[in-house]
């Protein structure tokens, strides 16, 4: 008798339990193939190396992705999907206030180590295409978010968004030879004189609806270094 895929999977499962394994899910070979990317880079993600990390064989890795072929790709679309959106998403939910959007998004991230998934992502995509696609995706979702963030601070929709470039570009280009905290000090210093600098000096960004005045040192409504830095 065939047995289907169903009574195979099934079959594996109560296996798996008997002998005190764990049934992995989708996710967890996700997070495995995250973790080996930025510890050892794409060069790096190898079957037996995931098995090891998961500590089980291969029967649960077969059983969601046909070959390592398609688990990259998977690997490739969770970085966006996963990671990206859905921060993005819990940030616009938490606070009104754009400027608490913009900081809890830095900090958030260092936390989460996705500026080191980041970085470990634009390697990969140098010589993969799903992983340059999907970088290129999570881009513009950390920019519309960005840009709409000082959009709602009071700056124009192309000021707003070359702000957003410059804030982004700052955060995932760190200096080899800076700390932590050195580089948590240059985003807020980065993020203060792009509240500040004003091209032609005609004219004073005012916060949308459901933003606080901010006083500047203009006199005008943004934010300084020093109050931005403080309320990291």
């Amino acid at each position: 008798m065939v047995r289907s895929e169903g009574q195979m999977v099934k079959g594996q499962r109560q296996r798996a339990v008997a002998s005190g394994s764990r049934w992995l899910g989708r996710a967890d070979w996700m997070e495995a193939g995250q973790q080996l990317l930025m510890s050892e880079g794409i060069a790096g993600m190898r079957l037996t190396k995931l098995t090891k990390r998961l500590k089980v064989s291969t029967g649960s890795f077969y059983h969601h992705f046909s070959d390592m072929d398609d688990y990259l790709g998977a690997l490739a679309d969770y970085f966006n999907v996963a990671q990206v959106q859905g921060l993005v998403a819990e940030l616009a939910a938490e606070s009104p206030d754009p400027m608490v959007r913009i900081r809890h998004l830095a900090s958030r991230s260092l936390k989460s180590s996705l500026f080191a998934l980041d970085r470990a992502m634009r390697v990969w995509a140098a010589s993969d295409p799903r992983a340059a696609a999907s970088v290129k995706q999570a881009e513009k979702i950390v920019l519309d978010f960005i840009a709409d963030a000082f959009e709602h601070i009071g700056f124009g929709r192309k000021e707003a968004r070359t702000r957003a470039r410059i804030l982004l570009t700052a955060a995932i280009t760190p200096l080899l030879s800076s700390t932590k905290e050195e580089e948590k000090l240059f985003r807020e210093e980065v993020l203060a004189v792009l509240l500040e600098s004003e091209p032609g000096g005609s004219r004073q960004a005012a916060p949308k609806s459901g933003s606080p005045p901010r006083q500047g040192a203009r006199g005008g409504k943004r934010s300084t270094a020093k109050n931005s830095a403080a309320a990291a």
